[in-house]
């Protein structure tokens, strides 16, 4: 369902970041789309931080969530994939606890890559986050290839934090991810 107000505040997510191929936010260098990127600070000594993948071809959209999930102390971005190959090779390398996942890329959709992300990490939380709301990709995500939740970009800002609740309940200082 369409909502306005949604849809503005991740328009102006967007138009953030749109006039610089490099920006620092929080920590987060950003670099131009056709390159995986691994965070500048990667510190895995950050025991409460949730590591966070993201990949996503549009550029704008993945500084969008990366801003976003910066908004909370909670997660740690440590890395972002312009594509599945590069986002199955920083998996591997990160051993991220939750991957943001598109559908549509090119190369390879999203949902072909879903088994082979629970191989590399098994306890992995697949969260596709996509523009395409129908019965037919929420199916294929969600029963075909195993994904844990399903979300459409114009929501994510009102739905991810409350899916991120529901599947990773408690940090290890027993808070919830939303505080």
């Amino acid at each position: 369902m369409f909502c306005p107000s949604n849809l503005d505040k991740l328009n102006t997510y967007y138009g953030m970041f749109a006039a610089t191929a490099r920006t620092q936010v929080t920590g987060i260098k950003l670099f131009p789309k056709r390159h995986a990127k691994e965070t500048g600070n990667i510190d895995m000594g950050t025991k409460n931080k949730i590591p966070v993948l993201v990949v996503d071809d549009h550029a704008g959209f993945r500084r969008s969530v990366i801003h976003f999930l910066a908004s909370n102390a909670r997660f740690q971005v440590v890395g972002e994939a312009a594509n599945t190959r590069e986002g199955l090779d920083l998996a591997a390398r990160h051993h991220p606890q939750v991957v943001l996942l598109d559908i549509r890329m090119p190369e390879e959709s999203g949902l072909a890559i879903i088994t082979k992300l629970r191989q590399q990490v098994p306890n992995l939380v697949i969260i596709v986050l996509t523009l395409w709301d129908t019965a037919e990709y929420r199916e294929a995500a969600l029963v075909d290839n195993g994904a844990d939740a399903y979300i459409t970009k114009e929501n994510m800002i009102r739905d991810l934090l409350p899916a991120l609740n529901r599947l990773l309940p408690e940090t290890s200082n027993g808070t919830s991810i939303a505080n």
